[in-house]
């Protein structure tokens, strides 16, 4: 289920949400109810982009690894 609301229409949304939340709790059904928002001036395409920094050579073998025999795990300070 979704609902959409304008940028104006916080409280609208809240108290949505909040009839949402009291019927599951009256009503015994489990769900999940959370709010998202978009920035509207928001540019460029969403997602992650694949392209990293110049010079970024990040590996896991750099993040500390498995602690050697008699010794404490490695960390990352």
């Amino acid at each position: 289920m979704a609902q959409g609301f304008k940028d104006n229409e916080l409280t609208q949304s809240l108290k949505f949400m909040e009839d949402l939340r009291r019927t599951q709790r009256d009503t015994g059904t489990v769900g999940f109810v959370g709010m998202v928002s978009e920035d509207p001036n928001s540019v460029g395409l969403p997602g992650v982009s694949d392209k990293l920094p110049e010079g970024y050579e990040w590996t896991k073998k750099f993040r500390g690894g498995p602690p050697e025999a008699g010794n404490h795990p490695r960390t990352l300070g």
